[in-house]
């Protein structure tokens, strides 16, 4: 590598310049400034400098600033001699652009060393601007393909935008679908159930009274079917959310059990409900969704299960850490059981183990898909275990987290619940005589519903839109109001936003949704406008009246029973 070396002193540059070819480099000699500049402005300029400070024309310091200053040089090394020690001698020829310095009188070892510093810089920089070099030119073939691409990529992105935007008018117009046949399906079934309530609650035969429970009972079946369906199509979309927030997990698992006891009795099932003690009362976790779990295992229980057969939920919990924990819930039935090769089939979208399974049992094959998406939203574990001719048991592991004090739950075995058939009357009759506003635009829902109320001692004033409510709140006082959605001149949304924000004079009054919208997601959309409970329709009125206590702060009926009681008694 060549090296230049400029000192004004003769005998200096002389010996320096024997000594650096014995080095081994390509040595040339200036005697003063302007020498040196001329010779770094040469065909073939040295890449290492060994400068003098005090020279003659201009001096090193200068020499180093206007090379620094220079635009498009390539990096020389320099290395600045002088005489003087002292720190602040050394911050300026630093400052001036100089790379290096050495006082004088040189030391040869040092020189070298330093000079093969500066041969490693100067050949990193070459490197670098090769790289650099090679940079560019790919980045001007780059441009050239960018340029060729861009128009590509122009169209087809307006062509995936015109698409999205189809897709997107395709999800919503789809969504609204779902809604509305949610609405008009659930109206006129509400008003079925409604009035196989009212008959209920009258003097019939115990034949009729079969006849009518029939009716009630297939109702909700067709419910079942329909929520299936329309929960299916929300989680395909990805519109479902996990809602972690606190819950009684024996009243849930109570309501769960209240709801199913007729069919329990009407298949003659012995039923065991087992919590261990060791499983906390009160937990933080999607309650809806593991209701839903819970509800759907069941019944597939009481589906497949022979008569005078025995169902069993147990559940019970393993500690993580803290305050977390997983939930373990199993239900076990005496029922058909599935080969060994179907058991994983169950969990898929409109599949069941036997394609006469649904010839035989009905469904839609829907029910266990959705329990699986849901337990993986919630970051849980399904599985089955099952033995053709003796039984199923289906296992879900969730974690959830302690509200409250783990050891709040009371000791013991739970005890099990007590079927009321004639909700109407003796869930109602627990409430107390209050002062409901019923807003519903469905005359004959809105005629039967009240009925059914005032049948349960509730003193009820009916409305058929949001209007009429706000006017009612500004004329009378009312305990509750249960509220529907779509109603004409004024939605049940919009007139719980103007109660909530002071109209009407009532803005903490307990609403409750009374609505046939019940894709997923419509309960967490109705709580979070201000409304303090849900009910979808066709409307179990045991749940209305379990709902109406739970947003009043009214203790639920103790020891209310009737004449179609079930007799619950434990398995052997």
């Amino acid at each position: 590598m060549k090296v230049l070396v400029a000192d004004d002193d003769i005998t200096t540059a002389l010996f320096l310049e024997r000594q650096l070819k014995q080095f081994g480099y390509n040595v040339q000699r200036a005697e003063n400034g302007t020498q040196v500049w001329d010779i770094m402005h040469s065909y073939d300029a040295p890449s290492l400098l060994v400068l003098d400070w005090m020279m003659p024309g201009m001096d090193g310091i200068e020499i180093c600033k206007r090379l620094r200053d220079e635009q498009g040089r390539d990096h020389v090394y320099i290395i600045v001699l002088t005489a003087r020690t002292e720190k602040s001698a050394l911050l300026e020829a630093l400052a001036a652009g100089a790379d290096d310095y050495l006082c004088k009188p040189v030391d040869l070892p040092e020189l070298r060393l330093r000079l093969r510093c500066g041969e490693r810089i100067v050949k990193a920089g070459r490197n670098l601007k090769d790289l650099n070099q090679e940079l560019t030119v790919k980045q001007e073939i780059l441009a050239e393909l960018n340029q060729t691409l861009d128009e590509r990529v122009k169209r087809r992105t307006r062509q995936l935008e015109e698409a999205l935007k189809v897709a997107e008018h395709s999800v919503k117009m789809k969504s609204a679908f779902l809604a509305n046949m949610s609405h008009e399906i659930r109206t006129p079934l509400n008003g079925i159930v409604s009035y196989v309530e009212l008959l209920l609650g009258s003097k019939l035969t115990e034949e009729q009274k079969e006849d009518l429970l029939t009716v009630r009972n297939s109702v909700f079946h067709l419910r079942t079917i329909i929520n299936d369906i329309l929960d299916f199509s929300k989680i395909e979309a990805d519109r479902m959310v996990i809602d972690n927030s606190p819950f009684n997990l024996t009243n849930m698992v109570r309501e769960t059990t209240d709801i199913l006891a007729v069919e329990f009795d009407r298949q003659k099932l012995t039923f065991v409900e087992h919590i261990e003690d060791s499983v906390p009362a009160n937990l933080i976790g999607d309650r809806v969704r593991v209701q839903q779990v819970i509800t759907n295992f069941l019944s597939n229980a009481i589906k497949f299960s022979s008569h005078n057969g025995a169902i069993i939920l147990h559940i019970d919990c393993e500690w993580s850490s803290g305050r977390d924990l997983m939930l373990h819930i199993a239900v076990a039935d005496t029922g058909i059981g599935i080969p060994e090769e179907k058991q994983q089939e169950v969990f898929e979208a409109f599949t069941q183990a036997d394609s006469s399974t649904t010839r035989r049992y009905g469904g839609t094959g829907l029910g266990l898909a959705i329990c699986k998406k849901l337990v993986t939203l919630m970051d849980g574990k399904i599985w089955v275990k099952s033995k053709v001719g003796i039984g199923t048991t289906f296992h879900v592991s969730v974690p959830v987290k302690v509200a409250g004090k783990a050891e709040e739950r009371p000791k013991g075995p739970v005890p099990g619940p007590v079927w009321r058939a004639t909700q109407a009357v003796h869930c109602g009759s627990a409430i107390g005589s209050i002062r409901v506003l019923l807003a519903e635009d469905n005359l004959i829902n809105q005629l039967a519903m009240q009925r059914i109320l005032q049948q349960a001692g509730l003193n009820v004033t009916a409305v058929d839109n949001g209007i009429a409510v706000l006017n009612c709140l500004k004329q009378e006082k009312f305990d509750l109001i249960l509220m529907d959605i779509q109603m004409p001149y004024l939605s049940g949304d919009e007139a719980t936003r103007r109660i909530r924000s002071g109209e009407g004079g009532h803005a903490g009054i307990p609403i409750i949704a009374l609505t046939g919208n019940a894709v997923l997601g419509d309960r967490e959309h109705y709580l979070s406008q201000g409304m303090n409970g849900y009910v979808s329709k066709p409307i179990d009125y045991g749940q209305l009246y379990r709902t109406m206590r739970e947003v009043m702060g009214i203790p639920g009926a103790e020891g209310a029973t009737d004449t179609n009681s079930v007799e619950w008694r434990e398995v052997q």
